[in-house]
């Protein structure tokens, strides 16, 4: 008994040890992985909001927000209980009406188990909006966001971020 005592006390020590260290590095190279650091202030506010466990899915992505840092900072305000995170991708002409693109949306509500739904919603005026890439690829995703937040119960207020011209919804889906 007192050699598995030892045993176990050898191992756990450099285990502790070796999970310390990831948490520093995680917390220190965030920063690397952030994107636009006026994004930053994002992050911790929009994890906070969206909570622990589950399955979350995400509409509002872009090219200087991916869902890379959201999912990193989620681990780290969450560790373990940090929720599963699973995209909306569906895409199409922004142009198009919203009676032909919303069955779509509706049948990833319906076939994903998402518990909630987290909705990065740029607003006109944003900078990122104003780019020919969002316009080009991720304008389609301010339709769906706007689609959501009028068809879903919000989950808490939404979190205003004026000097971006960001908003972050988190909206039930079940």
């Amino acid at each position: 008994m007192g050699l598995l005592v030892i045993g176990a006390a050898t191992v756990a020590g450099p285990l502790g040890a070796a999970r310390g260290r990831l948490d520093e590095r995680l917390a220190r190279d965030h920063a690397l992985y952030a994107g636009d650091p006026r994004l930053s202030a994002v992050l911790e506010p929009m994890a906070e909001a969206t909570g622990a466990g589950g399955r979350v899915g995400v509409v509002g992505v872009f090219a200087e927000l991916p869902t890379g840092p959201g999912r990193w900072t989620l681990v780290l305000a969450h560790g373990a209980e940090a929720p599963a995170v699973d995209e909306d991708r569906q895409g199409f002409d922004p142009a198009t009406p919203r009676e032909e693109w919303w069955p779509k949306g509706e049948r990833w509500l319906d076939e994903d188990p998402l518990d909630r739904v987290l909705i990065l919603q740029l607003s006109t005026e944003s900078p990122w909006a104003q780019r020919e890439d969002f316009r080009r690829y991720n304008a389609w995703q301010m339709a769906v966001a706007e689609a959501l937040v009028e068809e879903l119960p919000a989950r808490r207020p939404a979190l205003q971020f004026p000097g971006i011209g960001m908003t972050v919804h988190v909206v039930r889906v079940r």
